[in-house]
């Protein structure tokens, strides 16, 4: 049992008593300062004894704790009395949406929600801390996630600007965060309203409203509307002016946007931008109206425009880097050498590619194990099996997932489209032309298209229609989300041979068209086509790297160069420029020092030979 000593300004009293309720259900002597009376001279005493006493010190972040002298000299002595005894955990509770940037050295330690709808159970970090992490509550991490905080902040301060963009709309793949994030952006607007207007529709269990724009509107805005077509009336337009033109300052996010139909999509965004024009002429200098809306795919957003200087400028959520990976592992386990953590979380980050659902899974596993010699054990299938697998098949391949929209026959569809999936994975880029290289060659996958009446391009229309590729890439080509193609690649290709057999395939899909394509493309798939013959000397013969890839690179440099349209020169620079801009490629050869170097200076040297 730890003594547990909590730190809260009284404002943020009814949370604490609840928290302090949750404490001693399960047996914690709880130190919860009730009583002014004993301030004075005594109460310094009473304090930095009691908070000597303890084991654990959970301080319950909100913007009245930081506005209390009392609070700052509490933190102050179980920041004193942590650095003279590590054993000491200190927890940090945000209660209310609070500024990082203003709590001084509690800001270098890991925040954990503890707010509506979080506060029903305790967090694992604080359970970890009193010892009982058996009975972990599934589904509460820390929101340490500095680079979420930034977006967050940065679409806030827009909004809360009177000159700043009133309209965004957040993009993400399947459970990156997008959910979270709009959420996060709902507390921090509600804290700071002022009295004004802050709502969140989450339309993803109200299947009812997917295909009627009057009641996504009717929900969304908190009003009243008739209105039984698809397309609202102009009096009904009227109307709902009438109704929210008084609101002096309103934010309306719309979350799971993507389960729209199109045309319910393109009505509700006709009417918002509609609102927008017609608000923005009556309203006055505090007014304000806001549209977040959090989708998978944001093209049917483009549209929204309702003046000359309206912006269209998604914000695309990534996966967690390595840095935030390590925050959550010392979050877990403060007791760790540095060394330990930053190798803890290059291993999970690896294994989940910064996928949050994904990681969540990983670190309970590594915690079940200590966060000790990982390693081996990462690495066996039957780990991987009940780890990633199962992420894989519900939350990545599920139909729901896949078809935002909805299917006739989801579940038939979901078989074609992952035999089609295990064999596009391997590709960074993918265009129809490398569907139909491997439709050609799988009589399986054009069996079970046929049954379903799919020929090659009704499976290319349903592969780009997916919520698991990447939104607004240039012309010809696509991408599957990158974390999601790593993982998908791991999930069908268990082996090394699988895995070197796939690269092997891919360097002679491109080779087949390298004669084919346009001046602009030959550099794109060039450099494609090196990334695999890396891949496969990687997994075949990774001693003989450093010779073997800088000459197969010259080769393929004077193979590709096919147009009358490039110099040689200027065709080896192109390579180089794209080459510098890969990150994965370079992140591949991190391991061979000067490498990457070698590549390009082969490259180089080849086409001057050729030229």
């Amino acid at each position: 049992m730890a003594r547990v000593f909590l730190s809260y300004a009284t404002e943020d009293g009814d949370t604490a008593s609840k928290l302090a309720g949750l404490l001693r259900e399960r047996d914690q002597d709880v130190f919860l300062f009730q009583n002014p009376a004993t301030r004075g001279d005594r109460f310094v005493p009473l304090i930095a004894e009691r908070i000597r006493d303890a084991g654990v010190v959970i301080v319950l972040m909100s913007p009245h704790y930081l506005a209390s002298a009392w609070c700052r000299r509490e933190s102050e002595l179980a920041i004193q009395r942590q650095a003279a005894d590590p054993g000491l955990v200190i927890r940090v509770l945000q209660v209310a949406p609070t500024r990082h940037e203003d709590s001084g050295f509690l800001g270098a330690y890991d925040w954990i929600e503890f707010h509506p709808p979080y506060c029903h159970e305790l967090p694992v970090p604080v359970l970890t801390a009193l010892g009982s992490a058996e009975e972990q509550a599934p589904g509460l991490r820390p929101v340490g996630f500095r680079n979420r905080d930034e977006e967050v902040a940065k679409v806030r301060h827009a909004l809360e600007l009177t000159t700043g963009q009133d309209f965004w709309v957040v993009v993400a793949p399947p459970r990156l965060g997008k959910t979270w994030f709009l959420r996060h952006l709902h507390d921090h607007l509600a804290a700071a309203s002022d009295g004004g207007t802050v709502r969140l529709l989450d339309l993803h269990g109200l299947a009812d409203a997917w295909s009627k724009p009057a009641r996504v509107l009717a929900l969304l805005l908190d009003v009243e509307i008739g209105a039984t077509r698809d397309v609202l009336t102009d009096e009904q337009i009227r109307d709902v002016v009438r109704k929210i033109v008084k609101r002096r300052r309103q934010f309306y996010l719309l979350d799971s946007a993507d389960r729209m139909d199109r045309s319910t999509t393109a009505e509700v965004r006709r009417v918002l931008t509609h609102l927008h024009r017609r608000l923005g002429e009556h309203g006055n200098g505090s007014a304000r109206f806001g549209v977040v809306v959090g989708t998978r795919q944001h093209d049917d957003w483009k549209g929204y425009r309702f003046g000359a200087s309206t912006r269209f400028e998604p914000v695309t959520l990534s996966e967690f880097t390595p840095e935030v990976v390590d925050q959550v592992v010392r979050s877990y386990d403060p007791l760790l050498t540095p060394a330990d953590t930053r190798a803890c979380a290059l291993l999970l980050h690896r294994l989940s590619e910064g996928l949050p659902a994904l990681l969540v899974r990983w670190v309970e596993w590594a915690e079940d194990r200590s966060f000790y010699a990982l390693d081996e054990e990462a690495e066996d299938d039957a780990v991987f099996d009940a780890v990633t697998r199962p992420y894989v098949d519900a939350e990545l391949l599920d139909p729901e997932v896949l078809f935002a929209r909805g299917h006739q026959d989801p579940r038939r569809c979901v078989a074609v489209l992952d035999r089609a999936l295990k064999a596009l994975v391997v590709y960074r880029l993918i265009t129809r032309s490398h569907l139909v290289f491997h439709f050609d060659a799988d009589e399986e996958l054009r069996s079970m298209a046929a049954d379903i009446g799919w020929q090659v391009d009704d499976l290319w229309i349903a592969i780009t229609r997916t919520t698991l590729l990447e939104s607004d890439l240039p012309e010809m080509w696509q991408e599957i989300s990158r974390p999601i193609r790593r993982v998908l690649y791991r999930y069908y290709f268990r082996s090394d041979p699988l895995r070197s057999s796939a690269h092997r395939e891919a360097r002679a899909c491109y080779e087949r068209w390298s004669v084919k394509q346009a001046a602009k493309e030959q550099v794109v798939m060039m450099v494609e086509c090196l990334w695999h013959e890396m891949s496969r000397q990687l997994l075949e013969q990774r001693s003989e790297l450093p010779a073997e890839l800088p000459r197969v690179a010259g080769e393929l440099a004077r193979e590709f160069l096919s147009s009358t349209l490039y110099s040689p020169g200027e065709f080896a620079r192109f390579i180089a420029n794209r080459l510098g801009r890969d990150a994965e490629f370079q992140l591949a050869l991190s391991g061979f020092d000067g490498l990457f170097d070698a590549v390009l200076l082969a490259i180089d040297a080849s086409l001057s030979e050729g030229g």
